[in-house]
């Protein structure tokens, strides 16, 4: 999969019916037509007590999404990163974690997310606990409560569940760097479990060398390369497999203001920009802000200056993303304070090209909506 920069759609009617569209997601779906119907699939793994399964979600039949959410019981799984993925690159979301359960919900106003046929809308990595006995299995479905929503109304929509069963003996619990692209020579980092000698490693990167220890795997690549939607499968000399999409995780360069972020999942756009206007959120309810997710998918340090208009107040601040770097928080955490008025916006301006989307949040509700900036 890659993402055309031509295809992002612009229009200020699309604009008006996403906004539409969005301002009714999560709400309970009412008599949605048979004919505007849509099916899920959720994959099975197999993996060892403490490994990670990284579980994709595809369409049985392509179908444009506009905004979607769910949530469902972990089972004492830990989520471990959230992607989403379109041809186009806009499509963001965000996931929490509260009493043992993952909530998530994503944004797509051009309606690109759900129409590619050759990999997943959507994956999540889970990790298993430790110490559960070999051959328990568990099942990953969503909530009563999903929706799913294109620019024609609500799907209605049926989900086939997936299931993670305890066993085999290797996984894969991540590749760093995962997005972003890369000059040759650069290394990459594939931690898991249970790599064993001889194992085959499937993939479309071309590298120039590669080692192998049984908790990871090096990769130096050997031309220039872009990592984001990189599929990775190991095969052992036993016959357990594991496979993964990467996807850039990047590091956080501080931890968020607000505890509902600390417990959030990010799943960032892979289109990218340098300059973006958003609303800061002024005049809101004491329990909602306004917040950015801004990362940095880039070789080298991005300088982003983050400043809130009007002009001639002093309101800014800067913050430099290392390579791989992100920073999630509230208007008002990354302005040192300052509490946005009504009708004030937030101007962000990066030395390079970085990931960006907005952020919703009601700490009354719990809740946590994801939203596309600049475009």
């Amino acid at each position: 999969m890659r993402y055309n920069e031509q295809a992002i759609v612009r229009s200020v009617a699309l604009g008006v019916a996403a906004v539409t569209a969005l301002a009714g997601a999560g709400k309970q779906v009412q008599n949605p037509t048979a004919a505007n119907a849509a099916e899920v699939a959720i994959s099975s793994a197999t993996v060892p007590a403490g490994g990670t399964a990284q579980l994709s979600f595809t369409m049985t039949q392509p179908r444009p999404i506009l905004s979607t959410g769910t949530g469902f019981d972990l089972a004492g799984f830990d989520v471990n990163g959230i992607a989403l993925w379109s041809t186009n690159g806009l499509a963001c979301g965000v996931g929490s974690v509260h009493n043992g359960v993952l909530t998530f919900s994503a944004a797509d106003p051009s309606s690109v997310l759900g129409t590619g046929v050759d990999y997943p809308f959507l994956t999540i990595a889970l990790t298993a606990p430790l110490g559960v006995k070999t051959g328990t299995a568990f099942t990953f479905g969503w909530s009563p409560e999903a929706w799913l929503t294109s620019l024609a109304g609500p799907y209605a929509l049926t989900v086939k569940p997936g299931r993670v069963t305890i066993g085999g003996s290797v996984s894969i619990r991540g590749v760093y760097p995962g997005g972003g692209t890369y000059p040759a020579g650069t290394v990459i980092r594939i931690p898991g479990t249970g790599f064993q000698p001889g194992l085959r490693l499937q993939t479309a990167v071309v590298y120039s060398s590669i080692s192998i220890t049984p908790n990871e795997i090096v990769l130096t690549l050997k031309s220039q390369t872009t990592m984001d939607s990189q599929r990775f499968q190991v095969i052992n000399k036993d016959g357990s497999s594991a496979s993964y999409f990467a996807y850039l995780r990047g590091s956080m360069v501080r931890p968020p203001s607000k505890t509902l972020l600390q417990t959030g999942e990010f799943a960032f756009p892979l289109q990218t920009q340098a300059v973006v206007n958003v609303p800061a959120g002024g005049g809101l309810a004491g329990s909602q802000w306004v917040a950015l997710a801004l990362q940095n998918p880039n070789p080298g340090p991005a300088a982003v200056t983050i400043e809130l208009q009007p002009y001639g107040q002093g309101r800014s601040a800067l913050v430099v993303l290392p390579a791989g770097g992100r920073l999630v928080d509230t208007v008002q955490g990354l302005l040192n304070g300052i509490v946005p008025q009504p009708g004030d916006i937030v101007r962000v301006t990066s030395t390079s090209m970085i990931q960006m989307f907005g952020i919703n949040g009601d700490e009354t509700a719990q809740t946590l909506k994801p939203f596309v900036v600049g475009f």
